[in-house]
């Protein structure tokens, strides 16, 4: 190499190192950022003996989103509700959504609350406004899970609920 291409070499060199740098930070970063699929957290026969009736486990709008719904779908004829309830669930990387879970956990704690034992300190379950329904809220590790039941004619008990919150963290 001639002394007219070192200074050329040596800022490809250094160009290349930091495109390396980079990268391999960027994927470091969003690999720490991501938590595991919801749906693969739970599957169709783990819910039924949870929950106690056949579910299909859905996807839901990303993949941190997952819906079990009950199959097939029954409604009361008199009031059109379902006879058992939907139940959602989120799981994420506290700190990528708009509020952390301490902030989360503090706006929830101002309404009537039941704290949870087995899902972290501040695990909490907060009663629906309607009848049956209830969300759960707890932070394992640096994942919070926020599981919703809906309503429905043959309501699960909160005992149901917070033993799936727990199989699903178990898997985390």
């Amino acid at each position: 190499m001639s002394e007219s291409n070192a200074p050329w070499v040596a800022a490809v060199i250094a160009a290349i190192a930091c495109f390396v740098a980079a990268t391999h930070g960027a994927a470091a970063m969003s690999s720490q950022a991501s938590a595991p699929r919801a749906c693969s957290l739970v599957d169709a026969a783990q819910a039924r003996s949870i929950l106690g009736y056949p579910v299909t486990v859905k996807k839901g709008e990303t993949d941190e989103n997952c819906v079990l719904v009950s199959v097939p779908l029954k409604l009361d004829p008199d009031t059109l509700s379902p006879l058992h309830p939907s139940v959602d669930f989120a799981v994420f990387v506290d700190g990528t959504h708009a509020r952390p879970f301490s902030v989360e956990i503090a706006v929830e704690r101002k309404h009537p609350f039941v704290a949870v034992s087995g899902l972290g300190p501040l695990a909490t379950l907060v009663p629906g406004p309607y009848g049956g329904s209830f969300g759960i809220f707890a932070k394992v590790g640096r994942n919070v899970i926020q599981l919703n039941v809906g309503p429905a004619k043959h309501p699960v008990s909160q005992a149901q609920g917070i033993r799936l919150a727990r199989a699903i963290a178990a898997r985390l």
